[in-house]
């Protein structure tokens, strides 16, 4: 998230790029990044460490896995390819999905049985 100084920022969750976008940090301290689009009910697991990005069309239901130090264009779905890859990334997504069922994406997704 970036800085935007007419909203109180702990009111949603994330962090700042501002220092990376401006060049006073080289890299996040950290090494994931989620992301959400609820329009199109899915998700994106960034692995800053391994140059890796899970995609997760729940809605669709379909995965994608793309190698971005080799592929930054995003136009060879490797999830074929790497299963085991794919499912580690889908497990770790797991327990955030169930904690935030209420807030990400379409909630009928989790309800509990």
């Amino acid at each position: 998230m970036i800085d935007f100084p007419a909203f109180n920022t702990d009111d949603f969750d994330g962090f700042s790029l501002l220092g990376l976008m401006r060049g006073h940090v080289d890299r996040l301290e950290r090494r994931f990044i989620l992301s959400l689009s609820a329009f199109e009910d899915a998700l994106a697991l960034i692995d800053l460490q391994e140059g890796m990005k899970y995609h997760l069309y729940r809605g669709a239901g379909y995965e994608l896995l793309y190698d971005l130090r080799h592929d930054p264009e995003e136009r060879y779905n490797l999830a074929d390819e790497r299963p085991q890859r794919t499912a580690d990334y889908r497990r770790a997504l797991a327990p955030i999905l169930w904690r935030r069922r209420a807030t990400l994406g379409n909630p009928y997704h989790y309800r509990a049985e």
